[in-house]
């Protein structure tokens, strides 16, 4: 009986020391990929070009700690010509996520060259042919590829040269938010084989033409029963004439997320679009939502995003963030009171002196002058209800004006002067 409790006892303490020394094996490899995490992160795009005439949104969403998607958007050097890239290294995991540092270091660095309008198909197919045959006769013996869609260009003119290495076809959306074209494939997945051959195609975007590149990880996003969301879906989705492309990117990545609701995330989900303004466009980044508290955590995110994706510092981010978090909670828990909810729209632009958040509801006409202002010198105990809300926002913004439209909606303007900390 001895020899039988010690044995257990024995075999009891090597699971508990095998048990430990799991975990510490567990917390080291997590940290590890936190740290690959934060390195890959350095490999994307800090900003994104500024080019006068157009406008460029990205996401990015991994679906494990490294991914294996990438974009990139840069201009070549010395010139306007702008690359965009967008792409899926076979696999999953750290072997996918060291290919994609490598796919990405190799066409940047194939990239350091001069692009003009007379040699630019034969610069991007070097470019491609370059990259193709690195990781073939280098890497070969590890199987690995990437899809990818390089394209260049010309923001002047609006002429794209592109090639497709076997990747999911970018849609193009005209004015009136219509696909009218797919860039199909051009060629294979790039790194297979070496000297693969690659064809190097154009197409002009006219005013208010928009491009959409996505990687597999958007259809093939699955929800809690099995099914995709599909080519189809994301074609529906995305048809329709946005304010921005920023607007159509959060749009979209919503209805994903809603889509794959509790199931862990497939595959990885990379877009990236860019749109030639017409004279039309306002460039402001909408959203529409019911006046339900459900929405507000969108209503928050969006203004977090628009603000963030516009440039703007962190205090500001968290300015705005603040400001319509109070606002539209007061909108939709009194402007609608005994009533059923109506539309609450939130519209974002900026220019070089202001950012500004425009907030439009049909609930009760409420003016902020009407309300009293807050004692702030009172204590806690003594203090009324009411008011402190909209003094904060007064505090958080530069300026704050409302009015009631012709339409009957209430207009909240909330402005944030940016141009002193710009300089």
């Amino acid at each position: 009986m001895a020899e039988t409790i010690a044995s257990q006892i024995a075999a009891a303490v090597d699971n508990a020391q095998l048990h430990g020394k799991t975990e510490i094996a567990l917390d080291v490899a997590e940290r590890d990929l936190e740290i690959g995490r934060q390195i890959q992160s350095g490999f994307f795009p800090e900003r994104l070009p500024d080019i006068p005439g157009w406008e460029i949104a990205t996401h990015f969403h991994a679906a494990r700690q490294v991914a294996g998607d990438f974009y990139d958007a840069f201009q070549f050097k010395d010139s306007k010509f702008t690359a965009f890239i967008i792409a899926d290294v076979c696999d999953k995991g750290v072997g996918a996520a060291l290919f994609m540092v490598l796919f990405r270091s190799l066409l940047r660095a194939f990239s350091e060259r001069q692009i003009a309008r007379e040699n630019i198909q034969d610069q991007l197919l070097d470019i491609i042919l370059s990259t193709n045959n690195f990781i073939a006769e280098y890497h070969g013996k590890s199987n690995m590829f990437a899809t990818l869609f390089f394209g260049i260009l010309d923001p002047e003119s609006g002429v794209l040269h592109y090639v497709n290495g076997g990747h999911e076809p970018p849609i193009i959306l005209n004015r009136k938010g219509e696909v009218s074209q797919q860039l199909m494939p051009t060629g294979p997945a790039v790194g297979l084989f070496p000297k693969m051959k690659f064809q190097v195609e154009r197409v002009v975007l006219a005013e208010g033409d928009c491009v959409i590149g996505y990687t597999d990880g958007t259809t093939d996003a699955r929800n809690t029963s099995g099914e995709q969301f599909s080519e189809e879906r994301l074609l529906k989705n995305i048809a329709y004439p946005w304010t921005s492309v920023f607007s159509m990117l959060f749009e979209l990545n919503t209805e994903l997320q809603k889509h794959i609701g509790e199931q862990n995330q497939f595959d990885d989900i990379t877009l990236i679009s860019f749109r030639r303004k017409s004279a039309a466009d306002d460039s402001a980044h909408v959203i529409c939502r019911t006046a339900h508290m459900n929405f507000l955590a969108e209503l928050r995110e969006f203004v977090e995003s628009a603000a963030a994706h516009s440039g703007l510092e962190r205090d500001h981010v968290f300015a705005f963030k603040l400001a319509v978090d109070e606002i539209c909670t007061n909108i939709i828990q009194y402007g609608y009171e005994g009533r059923e909810p109506g539309l609450l729209s939130l519209s974002f632009d900026m220019n070089d002196d202001w950012a500004r958040l425009i907030i439009r509801d049909d609930g009760r006409h409420f003016s902020p002058d009407q309300a009293e202002s807050p004692d702030i010198e009172a204590g806690w105990n003594e203090r009324e209800a009411g008011g402190l809300g909209l003094y904060f926002v007064q505090e958080l913004m530069d300026n704050v004006t409302y009015n009631r439209t012709p339409e009957n909606a209430n207009q909240y303007v909330l402005e944030k002067e940016i141009k002193p900390q710009m300089q």
